[in-house]
């Protein structure tokens, strides 16, 4: 099974400083993570829906380390 394959939605964020603080609170911490529709959110500068915000997904095994970390951001 690949990493990808076991990724799974933190949090999705409609702003790409909050996205990214949260980003690097997770990597400071050890915690695995990528950012998900950054490049399209930037570009068009709106949501279309409320699903298609900036997506932080994270490896199922950490994510609840991860949330608990981002709760605040």
């Amino acid at each position: 099974m690949k990493k990808e394959d076991n990724l799974v939605l933190a949090k999705i964020y409609d702003n790409d400083a909050r996205a990214n603080i949260a980003l690097g609170i997770l990597r400071t911490n050890g915690i695995p993570c990528e950012l998900f529709n950054e490049m399209s959110y930037n570009v068009m500068g709106i949501q279309l829906t409320p699903t298609d915000g900036i997506r932080l997904m994270v490896l199922r095994d950490n994510l609840d380390e991860a949330l608990e970390l981002i709760k605040d951001v």
